[in-house]
C-alpha cells in the first residue's frame, strides 16, 4: 500500500499528454501493486493496458486520433495522430522506464498554433522547423528505499505534481490543456531531474520534491539532446519544486506546492531582466458516488508570468452510457503584462466518452473560449470562439 498514492497520480498523469509522463504509468504497472492495478484501469495516456512480456519486461503503447473545428475565419480546421510507446525493465533493483512519442506537424493556422489552450495533446515532439518528430521523451531510473522512491534522468515534472483524477487527461479526459494541467506553473519540458517521493504518514501524507534543469528539450531554440545536455548556457537555471499529498480519505484528495524557476527571465514592463519566477498552487479532489470534482488554483510572479492568477474547476458524471465532463478554467492577466486589446481568458469546455472496448474510445467534445491568448481585441480572431472536437483513442 506505501506505493499506491503516488502510483495513482503517476497513472492518470501517463493519460494526460497523449505524450505523457512515462515514469509514472510504467513504474507503477511494472511495480506489480496489485491493489493499485485492481482500482486504476487505465494506465498512461489513455492507455489502458500494459504487456508483460516477461516478469522483468513490460510494454504499453497507444494513439490518439483527433479532429478541431475553431469555426473562425483565420483558423483552419486541424487533425492529430500523436502516438506513444512505453518500455519498462525492471533491473538494478529498481524500475528503467523509456517513453518514445511521435507526433504529427501542426498548421501554422490550424487551432493548436493559433489557439493553444484549445489542445494539451499537440506538439510535444517538434524538431526546431515545428515538424513532427519520433523522440525519447523519458528515460529515467526509479528505486525504492524504505518508504520513498527516488526518480532519476530524463523526467516530465508533470506525472508528479498537480495531479489528479479528473482532469488530468488529454486523451481521455479534457482535451484543453488548461483542463490538464495548471498553466500559472512554469515546469520545464521533458528535462534532466531528480525526483523524491516520500510518506510521512502511512496511506495519508506524503512528500514530493524535485530538483531539475529549467530548460527541458522543447524549450531550447534547438529541441534537441545537446542542447538538453547543456545545462550550464547563459540564461537557464534549475526548476525546484516542493508538494505536500494529502488523502483526507478514499474520497477525498489534496495536493499544494510551491515553486521556483531560476532562469533569466524579462519583466513584463521591460524595466529589468535576470528576474526568477515563484508560486505556489493547490490541488483537490472530492468523489460523490456518481461525480467526481476537481478544483485548482495557481499563483505566479506578476512581474514576469503573463498569468499571474490561475483557477478552474472541473467535473466528471458517471452515466450509463459513458462519463461526462464539464470544466471551467480562467487565467487571470498579470497586471504588468495589461496593455490594450489583452484581458482575462477563460475556457469552458463539455465532453462525452464512449469506451467501445477495452482499447478504443470516442469522446466528441465543444469548447467555448473568451480571450483566446489574452487577446481581447478582436483583430486576429474573434474574442468569442467556439471550438468543435471529436476524439479517437486507441490503446494496445
Amino acid at each position: 500500500m506505501k506505493n499506491e498514492i503516488l502510483c495513482e497520480g503517476k497513472i492518470n498523469h501517463y493519460l494526460r499528454k497523449s505524450m505523457l509522463p512515462s515514469f509514472i504509468a510504467g513504474l507503477c504497472l511494472a511495480s506489480y501493486t496489485t491493489t493499485l492495478i485492481a482500482s486504476e484501469t487505465e494506465s498512461r495516456h489513455g492507455v489502458v493496458s500494459m504487456k508483460t512480456i516477461t516478469n522483468k519486461l513490460s510494454i504499453e503503447g497507444g494513439a490518439n486520433y483527433t479532429l478541431q473545428n475553431a469555426n473562425a475565419n483565420g483558423i483552419s480546421n486541424e487533425a492529430f495522430a500523436p502516438f506513444d510507446l512505453v518500455i519498462s525493465k525492471k533491473m538494478w533493483g529498481g524500475d528503467i522506464v523509456a517513453y518514445i512519442e511521435a507526433n504529427t506537424t501542426p498548421s501554422n493556422d490550424g487551432v493548436a498554433a493559433v489557439i493553444g489552450d484549445a489542445n494539451g495533446d499537440v506538439g510535444s515532439a517538434l524538431d526546431k522547423n515545428g515538424v513532427g518528430t519520433i523522440q525519447i521523451s523519458e528515460l529515467h531510473y526509479t528505486r525504492e528505499i524504505v518508504s520513498s522512491e527516488l526518480t532519476m534522468g530524463l523526467v516530465d515534472l508533470t506525472g508528479f505534481f498537480d495531479i489528479n483524477d479528473y482532469a488530468n487527461d488529454e486523451t481521455t479526459q479534457f482535451l484543453a490543456g488548461v483542463l490538464v494541467g495548471n498553466p500559472s506553473i512554469e515546469f520545464p519540458d521533458y528535462t534532466l531531474g531528480l525526483v523524491y517521493h516520500g510518506h510521512v504518514i502511512a496511506d495519508t501524507l506524503s512528500l514530493t520534491a524535485a530538483v531539475s534543469s529549467s530548460h527541458g528539450i522543447g524549450d531550447n531554440d534547438d529541441p534537441s539532446y545537446n542542447k538538453l545536455f547543456g545545462v550550464s548556457e547563459k540564461r537557464k537555471g534549475l526548476f525546484a519544486a516542493v508538494q505536500a499529498n494529502y488523502s483526507i480519505n478514499d474520497n477525498t484528495k489534496l495536493n499544494a506546492g510551491i515553486w521556483t524557476n531560476t532562469a533569466d527571465h524579462e519583466n513584463l514592463d521591460g524595466s529589468a531582466s535576470g528576474k526568477i519566477n515563484n508560486g505556489v498552487f493547490l490541488n483537490a479532489d472530492a468523489n460523490f458516488g456518481i461525480v467526481g470534482v476537481n478544483a485548482r488554483l495557481g499563483w505566479a510572479n506578476n512581474e514576469v508570468s503573463e498569468t499571474g492568477t490561475f483557477y478552474s474547476l472541473a467535473t466528471e458524471l458517471t452515466t450509463p452510457i459513458g462519463p461526462i465532463g464539464l470544466g471551467l478554467a480562467s487565467s487571470v492577466l498579470s497586471a504588468d503584462a495589461k496593455n490594450t486589446g489583452m484581458d482575462n481568458s477563460t475556457l469552458t469546455e463539455l465532453y462525452y466518452r464512449a469506451d467501445l472496448n477495452d482499447h478504443i474510445s470516442i469522446s466528441p467534445s465543444i469548447q467555448f473560449i473568451n480571450n483566446a491568448n489574452f487577446d481581447s481585441s478582436g483583430d486576429v480572431y474573434d474574442k468569442s470562439l467556439t471550438i468543435y472536437g471529436i476524439r479517437t483513442n486507441v490503446a494496445f
